[in-house]
């Protein structure tokens, strides 16, 4: 059942200096009553409407925020054993959260939205990996995601939808590897940050 929030962070300009002193950018947090809910990652598609994903560890319910108005207040959506990593929009109306059921987690979880953030699907699961930590769109039916592959927690599974997160396919698994965050320039043309551990990270490059 949706909520109705306040959930707002202030950024304070800076940069300049004052009698000689510099004041730097300065953030506040302010209470969504939501104390308990741990969040990963956040998105917006322009000034005014963005989204935030998360996580409550004591009632394992997932958490997906929504303003339409640059972050005053926000609405909520919660759902049972999920743990939201991750929020991708390709289009204002179009986008996905992703996560895993829990931890160690058995499955991949994607749910959909194409209005707005206003109804969810779960999509049906066709990527047979462990989960999600990170997602994007390059376009507004292209998108990729990243996260634990065919070992939790030291495999890397890469997917991509073609159809806007209606389905998705396993394109890579990187074996006793840990994955980060990645990035796309083009549809074919890829970074990702990787480590192995204690071991230096790397960064992985592809073109295709």
């Amino acid at each position: 059942m949706k909520k109705h929030v306040t959930f707002k962070s202030l950024l304070i300009a800076a940069g300049f200096s004052l009698f000689g002193a510099t004041t730097f950018a300065q953030w506040t947090d302010i209470s969504t009553g939501y104390s308990n809910v741990e969040l990963f990652d956040v998105k917006f598609v322009n000034d005014n409407n963005g989204y935030a994903v998360g996580r409550n560890h004591t009632t394992n319910f997932g958490y997906i925020f929504k303003t339409t108005d640059g972050g005053s207040n926000w609405t909520v959506d919660s759902v049972a054993n999920t743990f939201f990593r991750a929020v991708a929009m390709a289009d204002i109306n179009t986008g996905c959260v992703g996560g895993y059921d829990d931890v160690p987690a058995s499955t991949e979880v994607i749910h959909k939205t194409t209005d707005a953030g206003a109804n969810w699907t779960l999509e049906a699961n066709t990527i047979a990996y462990y989960g999600i930590e990170h997602m994007m769109f390059v376009n507004a039916t292209t998108g990729y995601a990243t996260g634990y592959g065919d070992t939790f927690g030291w495999s890397i599974g890469v997917y991509k939808t073609t159809d806007a997160g209606a389905t998705w396919t396993a394109v890579s698994n990187m074996a006793s590897t840990i994955g980060g965050d990645f990035d796309f320039t083009s549809a074919t043309n890829a970074y990702m940050i990787t480590h192995t551990g204690a071991s230096a990270g790397t960064v992985q490059k592809s073109i295709d």
